[in-house]
């Protein structure tokens, strides 16, 4: 126990030890303060008295995963001007002749193959942004770029698991001209829309986006994210390439509260980033570790704060 003080010098009164089990069962609500070492005295009669105890249940990962619920997962690709020319063998899109996997390729793969294990209906929404498709989902060729396009070319974005990503994914880069600039918001907000859209479902989502580095939307991203804690999701930021990624590593919020433009903060935290490279050449084990490290953590949040009985 300390005594508090609004400089941050809290001198210390005394300390005592008890447990939960003690205090449910013997109804202990009294605890003697003993003397610990330091310039404030504690007298005889200093003690701690516990005026109220509510005990919740909080409900484990293992609780959701049996209770009923579902996960669904969405993909949004980087196709910004930044990763390079696809046709350039040092592109994080390079369309290599011999068919050896580029970073997208590989962090799609692995990662996407983490995240449909866990996805109930492997029916995967998949996005790509910062590009500009040759093809058109309304019959006219675009001559911008969007920040919201569907990865298929096809009016309905979802792919069938995997092998549907890598279809898409493949299919984009023979018809997707990279652009700019990255733009996080749009695929978040169509995200966010689907999510609020299906409220009603017993639905937690996932959205996994693969990007090169810098966001150009960093406040419009932090408002939406901020805004959307209350909802049942979580958002992966894989980061491929050589960027230091500090605004990804600002978004996870493990350091620092993520906070919006106006000062509100994240009543929970939902984003994790991974930077892939360190992960190369690792088993698939210690990536999957590292994807789904904060998940579980996210997802008994979301129940707590709602008050969702499991």
């Amino acid at each position: 126990m300390y005594s508090w003080n609004n400089l941050g010098d809290h001198k210390p009164y005394g300390e005592f030890t008890t447990s939960l089990q003690d205090i449910i069962e013997n109804n202990t609500t009294s605890f003697t303060l003993n003397k610990i070492d330091s310039n404030e005295s504690v007298g005889d009669d200093t003690g701690f008295f516990l005026d109220h105890l509510k005990v919740e249940h909080r409900p484990s990962f293992y609780d959701f995963m049996h209770s009923g619920w579902e996960i669904n997962s969405t993909v949004a690709l980087d196709f910004t001007a930044s990763n390079g020319p696809v046709q350039y063998a040092d592109s994080l899109h390079y369309m290599d002749p011999t068919g050896r996997p580029n970073q997208y390729q590989s962090a799609l793969t692995n990662i996407g193959s983490i995240l449909e294990n866990y996805d109930t209906d492997k029916k995967i929404p998949a996005f790509g942004f910062g590009g500009i498709p040759l093809y058109s989902q309304i019959l006219v060729q675009s001559k911008q770029a969007s920040h919201c396009f569907h990865l298929n070319g096809q009016e309905n974005p979802e792919v069938n698991g995997m092998q549907g990503l890598v279809e898409a994914y493949n299919f984009s880069l023979g018809n997707v001209k990279l652009y700019g600039p990255t733009h996080f918001q749009p695929c978040l907000q169509a995200f966010v829309n689907y999510v609020s859209e299906n409220a009603q479902k017993k639905l937690y989502h996932i959205m996994l986006i693969i990007t090169d580095g810098e966001i150009h939307d960093m406040d419009a991203t932090k408002d939406l994210i901020v805004g959307a804690c209350h909802l049942p999701i979580s958002i992966i930021i894989v980061g491929v390439g050589d960027e230091d990624f500090e605004q990804m590593i600002e978004l996870d919020g493990d350091s620092k509260v993520l906070k919006d433009s106006k000062g509100n903060t994240a009543i929970r935290d939902i984003v994790q980033f991974v930077r892939y490279k360190d992960f190369e050449g690792s088993s698939i084990s210690s990536l999957t570790e590292e994807v789904l490290r904060e998940v579980p953590e996210q997802v008994t949040s979301y129940f707590v704060i709602n008050e969702i009985a499991l």
